[in-house]
């Protein structure tokens, strides 16, 4: 009931597959959820070699990824700095990417003292043989970096700030258009 990581399977579809060794199914086409059954009219063609059904898509699974998609685009920090006319202050930035700092992480052999995100110092670390991009020093650890609660906290607060503002000038502008 293991898949390829070592890891239990949570589709119990799947974790049954994999006790009678079945090969996985693989995915192909359009989800089930955009579709739905209908009664086929008796000269469609198609309809005969699906036994009398017709899949059409389904007009709310549709609407739903749409809405799903508007709302994604519109929570968008980029988005967000750009209406709100706000930067991200120097404290919060990733020393490597610039963005606003992912789980951040103090960099010890920094005289800087600067943070980064994660992701970012453990990749480029292990893409530039334990070379750090932001001081160059050689031979470093990624197991020597430490989680930078404070710069977290602050990285937090600041995007629930920026959002907070969206919300308020998005308000203001559904306000506007509906007068």
């Amino acid at each position: 009931p293991f898949h390829q990581g070592g890891r239990p399977n949570a589709d119990p579809e799947l974790r049954a597959q994999e006790r009678l060794n079945q090969p996985r199914r693989e995915h192909k086409g359009v989800p089930r959820t955009f579709l739905q059954a209908t009664a086929a009219a008796e000269d469609d063609d198609q309809a005969e070699d699906a036994g009398g059904l017709v899949l059409k898509p389904s007009e709310a699974g549709f609407k739903a990824l749409v809405n799903k998609t508007t709302v994604t685009r519109s929570r968008d920090l980029g988005y967000a700095l750009r209406l709100t006319a706000t930067t991200i202050p120097e404290h919060l930035q990733c020393g490597i990417c610039h963005g606003i700092v992912k789980n951040a992480m103090l960099v010890p052999w920094d005289p800087e003292g600067r943070s980064c995100c994660e992701t970012c110092i453990r990749d480029a670390l292990a893409k530039n043989g334990f070379t750090c991009p932001m001081t160059g020093a050689e031979g470093v650890s990624p197991d020597d970096l430490l989680p930078n609660a404070g710069v977290r906290k602050g990285a937090e607060a600041f995007v629930k700030d920026v959002m907070e503002k969206l919300d308020m000038i998005e308000g203001q502008i559904e306000r506007e258009q509906a007068e």
